[in-house]
């Protein structure tokens, strides 16, 4: 009955979310630029060799993520992206991800009623809206789906010793590994489990915090784990292999790797923002963004929550035991994700069920006159998130009302801008466009492609002197000139200047690999200009 109902329950609140459309964000590099790759079934294969966006300097290696997709484009199987199937499929997922919440919580002795409870308040929680009303957010339900699986998997093993479920464990911790690099605290997780599950650790009830992070303890739980990895060679030598052979894979796919050793120590310096920013999301995720531009006032706003998150157990009076998993739970699957350029709450998937073992004592309420308030506190809760999770529903609606969210909370922002005039320009709102990317130039004088667009504009408007101006400019910023080449080429074959037109086209060709609209372009050129191009088929 449980599941089921929460089945029904995820489909009531998300619903409306296949009517929703490409955000022009990552879906725009990810599905709409790869559609001809992603309707081939071999392109299961190069997903391994190459980034999630396909791009020669990629930085995100994720190829379950790119797996996930290409059903998708199948079952449609239509010469241009329809993103109703994804948003499906995303519905499909959320819902396993949130019945697996429910009875991964089992294994820990929670009675049906509070992981039902929990389950609802993971459902309703806005943080995991993106994970299910935009494409791109997938990559974190798959996680969660996959994390759960593998710990599930390794706690079976734990009491059984079954070689099954070890090959279990290592078959998902591989799979969510190659879905996002988060997944690499996967063992450290599972190592945190095996103290929880040990009867050494029975005992951190009865200790002070002082002895807790005393030297005694710690070293105590250093020699134990050292001796489970002993014992257990096995599933170490398993967690090892499968992190060098993705880590190869990885290194071979990616030219531009932010994830370096010089990238982390850099992030590492400002992780703590993050850290702040997400905990606080968690507790009080009151109008988020879908493009947070960190400022002082974003770290403020976050930090009653984070504080709540902290100090509430206390107030619960959550058992050591318990508090150390959520904790530990929490911050090991939350750090990697504070590594990242920008914030995405969508990240929570994952974290936000270690929530589950910090609220435990409220397991033990039960309804009656004494429990009146604390029940009232929770659909008071709950009716608060629902309200949070409705509206933030509306931002990802369309590609307009995605960059208008981001570009009000982040008005300094670049990208956020260049967004909001991009989304304006495909529905032929010329003026607001222009007014956007104007600012854009304002904010990063050096912005590739934005006078690019901004000069489309005018040769609409027949302004063709000022068009040329902002295209010659362009060629002193970008480092991508064959894109200007591509534009120059179209606009002056428009203009009639076939022969300058062909030059230009013929040293912009070059674009067309990555750049899906260029490549339909030349398809679509008359056939005596076509053969009047020195080109090779795209």
């Amino acid at each position: 009955f449980y599941p089921l109902l929460l089945i029904v329950a995820v489909v009531a609140l998300y619903q409306n979310v296949v009517n929703n459309e490409f955000s022009g964000l990552d879906d725009q590099l990810m599905l709409v630029e790869n559609w001809d790759k992603l309707t081939q079934p071999s392109h299961a294969l190069l997903a391994f060799t190459d980034d999630v966006f396909a791009k020669e300097k990629g930085s995100y290696y994720r190829p379950v993520q790119v797996l996930s997709y290409i059903p998708d484009a199948l079952i449609i199987q239509s010469e241009e992206p329809s993103p109703r199937i994804f948003f499906i499929v995303n519905i499909i997922l959320f819902a396993l991800n949130l019945v697996l919440v429910f009875w991964f919580l089992g294994l820990f002795g929670f009675s049906q009623v509070y992981r039902s409870i929990f389950a609802i308040l993971y459902l309703l929680h806005p943080a995991l809206t993106p994970g299910v009303a935009w494409i791109p957010g997938r990559v974190d339900v798959v996680l969660t789906i996959l994390g759960i699986m593998s710990l599930w998997s390794f706690i079976k093993y734990l009491s059984s010793k079954k070689l099954s479920w070890l090959i279990v464990h290592l078959l998902f911790f591989a799979l969510g590994l190659f879905n996002k690099e988060t997944s690499i605290v996967i063992p450290v997780v599972a190592l945190t489990l095996a103290i929880y599950f040990s009867p050494e650790f029975n005992k951190v009830n009865h200790l002070s915090w002082k002895e807790i992070f005393g030297k005694k303890f710690i070293l105590e739980m250093f020699q134990y784990i050292k001796k489970w990895l002993v014992s257990n060679l096995t599933i170490s030598i398993g967690w090892v292999v499968i992190i060098i052979i993705w880590y190869i894979m990885r290194k071979l796919a990616l030219h531009d790797d932010q994830f370096s050793l010089l990238g982390i120590l850099k992030q590492i310096a400002f992780s703590w923002v993050d850290l702040i920013i997400l905990t606080g999301a968690t507790i009080i995720p009151f109008q988020l963004q879908v493009y947070l531009e960190i400022t002082p006032i974003s770290v403020l706003m976050a930090i009653p929550g984070a504080l709540i998150f902290f100090l509430l157990p206390f107030k619960l009076h959550t058992s050591k035991k318990n508090l150390i998993l959520g904790w530990a739970w929490f911050l090991f699957f939350i750090y990697p994700t504070t590594l990242a350029d920008l914030i995405n709450y969508h990240r929570l998937a994952l974290p936000i069920i270690g929530m589950a073992f910090i609220l435990a004592p409220l397991d033990q309420f039960r309804i009656g006159k004494t429990t009146s308030k604390t029940v009232l506190v929770i659909i008071g809760y709950a009716v608060f998130l629902l309200a949070q999770n409705i509206q933030f529903q509306e931002a990802f609606l369309n590609a307009k009302s995605f960059w208008i969210n981001a570009q009000t909370n982040s008005p300094k922002d670049p990208m956020a801008n260049n967004g909001l005039a991009w989304s304006y320009h495909i529905e032929h709102e010329n003026d607001s466009a222009y007014k956007y990317y104007e600012k854009v130039i304002l904010l990063d004088t050096l912005n590739q492609n934005t006078r690019i667009s901004m000069a489309l504009i005018l040769e609409e408007q027949g302004r063709t002197k000022q068009c040329d101006s902002l295209l010659q400019a362009e060629f002193k910023v970008t480092k991508d000139s064959n894109f200007v080449f591509y534009y120059i080429g179209q606009i002056l074959l428009e203009r009639g200047d076939t022969i300058e037109a062909i030059d230009n086209l013929n040293k912009g060709f070059l674009v067309t690999p990555s750049y899906r609209n260029a490549r339909q372009y030349y398809d679509t050129l008359d056939i005596k200009v076509q053969q009047k191009l020195n080109l090779k088929t795209p």
